[in-house]
């Protein structure tokens, strides 16, 4: 989920940034990859604090201890999960804005890939809406920063449609659509997907150019 408050200001410190927990990427090897699926199904479904090592090193066929081998605690596994997700969602949304040849294509490849990403992953967003108040402070910050700079490609990419928005009404636009799209990860339902990714993708796209403002309060001209 992208995060719906930002984060206060505060005073820089001398504190280092942290890492990206084992800078965490794709293809580590067949068991912390295991153990990361384990873990998120987990967390989905009996949330972070209901679930111990063990239990996780049960799911993915080893014992507790041996999760240690790839992961130093329980805590490093949320903040993989979270890492993997956000550098998935802003590689994937610099990808689009890359490859749209206008603003309404930026917007049209934003909207799709993210429908693409929900529906692909729920357990993950799942989770990524849950659980981010059991992260580490300093963790939690840094991953909201990734988190925004997300967003802003989506704010940047809908002002450029409709520059009538100022960029605050466009930020509260994006917000509240990602918000409706990552719902979808909470439940099931009786469509199949090849009925439900256009209806998400057409009600975002209708939502966010809905924001606009035209003159005398006017729908934007078509």
């Amino acid at each position: 989920m992208i995060n719906q408050t930002a984060a206060p200001r505060r005073a820089r410190s001398a504190e280092p940034e942290p890492e990206p927990a084992g800078r965490w990427r794709e293809g580590l090897g067949v068991r912390p990859e295991l153990i990361l699926a384990a873990a998120t199904e987990l967390f989905r479904g009996r949330g972070y604090h209901g679930v111990g090592v063990d239990d996780i090193g049960r799911a993915a066929g080893i014992t507790g201890p041996a999760v240690y081998r790839h992961f130093p605690s329980k805590v490093a596994i949320l903040i993989a999960v979270f890492d993997r997700i956000t550098e998935r969602l802003l590689e994937g949304g610099e990808a689009q804005v890359a490859r749209g040849r206008s603003p309404r294509g930026r917007l049209e490849r934003l909207v799709a890939f993210h429908v693409d990403f929900v529906l692909n992953e729920r357990a993950l967003m799942a989770v990524y809406a849950r659980e981010d108040d059991s992260l580490p402070g300093a963790d939690r910050r840094r991953l909201r920063r990734r988190q925004r700079a997300y967003l802003e490609h989506w704010v940047e990419t809908l002002v450029r449609l409709r520059p009538e928005l100022e960029d605050e009404q466009a930020r509260a636009a994006v917000r509240s659509v990602l918000g409706m799209l990552n719902a979808v990860a909470h439940y099931d339902t009786v469509l199949e997907r090849e009925e439900l990714a256009p209806l998400l993708e057409r009600m975002a796209i209708a939502s966010l150019l809905a924001a606009a403002r035209g003159p005398r309060g006017q729908a934007p001209a078509r």
